[in-house]
């Protein structure tokens, strides 16, 4: 598996040094796609032989016939195999064949002005000093937050980056080679930090704000998430949803888990389809 790791990698520098010279790019490419796949495949194919020979090794059949105990054991070997240098030949075949989206986007996460009211985020979900101060003048008289007469504010009123926990959380998928670990500190997230994050700014205002319009609905969430990347300004957000992706098991694919790496994915998806200019 190393020699073919190191024939890989050597595969991976002929191609790079291709595109470096700009000569017939667009095969190159192809050639580079074709490569992805077939590398994908190959460490797909060894994740289930070697499990299947765990299985017969250690004569655990029953055992796994439990769909629980199959995806760990599946989950178990994914994280075994994709590590080191395997995780590093594939992650930079799809860093290096999605060179043309993280350039696009490391300019639109730099240039662009992106903000929670354009996203059409709720105004209880915008973190803003001057909305909440308002909700707890006009909350004596009137119950309903929402309905009062508020200015729509931005984050830029807000004394430190509004969702700076879930951010900082974020941040550290970089580092997680697992696929299950990557979609779990996605999940833990865009789920419990930022659920905290909002229950934290709110904290004082129970009389006024309930937890229960403190729920953050879907569409707000792909708004908030959608700030998030903008504010991480981290394109290589992008190479770990898609390796993310490539390697989670059946299970985890129909899990609540692979809805927030969707909305990260929609979010990126989004960004990416913004105009700005390059030289600015």
């Amino acid at each position: 598996m190393l020699q073919s790791a190191d024939k890989g990698k050597a595969g991976l520098d002929d191609e790079t040094e291709s595109l470096r010279l700009g000569s017939n790019s667009n095969l190159n490419l192809t050639e580079l796609l074709k490569e992805r796949a077939r590398c994908i495949a190959e460490v797909k194919s060894f994740c289930f032989v070697i499990k299947e020979t765990l299985i017969e090794v250690y004569g655990i059949q029953q055992l796994v016939r439990s769909r629980v105990n199959q995806e760990l054991l599946e989950n178990f070997v994914t994280a075994l195999v994709l590590e080191g240098p395997i995780y590093i030949l594939l992650y930079g075949l799809i860093a290096l064949s999605e060179y043309d989206q993280l350039q696009k986007l490391g300019i639109i996460v730099q240039n662009a002005q992106v903000d929670l009211a354009n996203l059409q985020v709720s105004a209880v979900f915008q973190m803003s000093e001057e909305f909440k101060a308002a909700v707890l003048s006009s909350q004596e008289t009137d119950k309903n937050p929402k309905s009062a007469a508020i200015p729509n504010q931005t984050h830029a009123s807000c004394a430190v980056l509004p969702y700076h926990m879930t951010i900082s959380h974020l941040w550290m998928l970089q580092w997680e080679q697992s696929p299950i670990a990557k979609i779990d500190l996605v999940y833990q997230a865009l789920k419990y930090t930022l659920a905290s994050e909002v229950d934290t700014f709110w904290e004082d205002t129970e009389r006024f704000l309930s937890h229960g319009e403190r729920n953050i609905d879907i569409d707000n969430l792909q708004g908030i998430a959608i700030y998030i990347v903008w504010a991480l300004k981290q394109p290589s957000l992008l190479v770990d949803c898609l390796i993310t992706s490539e390697f989670l098991s059946k299970g985890t694919k129909l899990s609540t888990r692979t809805l927030f790496l969707n909305v990260l994915k929609n979010s990126i998806e989004f960004l990416l389809d913004i105009q700005v200019d390059q030289n600015p």
